[in-house]
């Protein structure tokens, strides 16, 4: 399950510079982790780019589409590189590849019941 905290209602005010920081759960370690809006083209599109958490490298985009048939489809580019060389190349290509795949549809998951109703609003602690 997708533990995480996160306001939908926020995202209007969401501004290219704008930062976000937030605590994680992941493989039992706590962490805080900050992002940067780096790109901002409502109702079409967002960037965010990681400044401090457990990457080395952390960048997403967040496209928004019409859907067929109605609704927003949402598409998301995720690129990010682990932190510790060679080492963490390789954890990277066998745990945190498919990890993070997992995460982004668990997340996606929660925002869709959110949005069609099915689920109440996720606030800030």
């Amino acid at each position: 399950m997708l533990k995480t905290s996160l306001s939908l209602a926020l995202l209007p005010l969401a501004a290219v510079a704008a930062h976000v920081t937030w605590r994680a759960r992941h493989f039992g370690v706590r962490q805080r982790l900050t992002n940067e809006i780096t790109a901002f083209d409502r109702p079409r599109y967002f960037q965010d780019r990681m400044l401090r958490g457990a990457f080395a490298f952390m960048e997403h985009d967040h496209y928004f589409v019409e859907a067929p048939g109605g609704g927003t489809e949402m598409l998301d580019v995720f690129r990010f590189s682990a932190p510790l060389g060679w080492i963490g190349r390789i954890v990277e290509i066998t745990v945190l590849r498919r990890y993070m795949a997992r995460l982004l549809e668990e997340r996606n998951a929660v925002i869709r019941d959110v949005a069609e109703g099915r689920m109440p609003m996720l606030q800030f602690e």
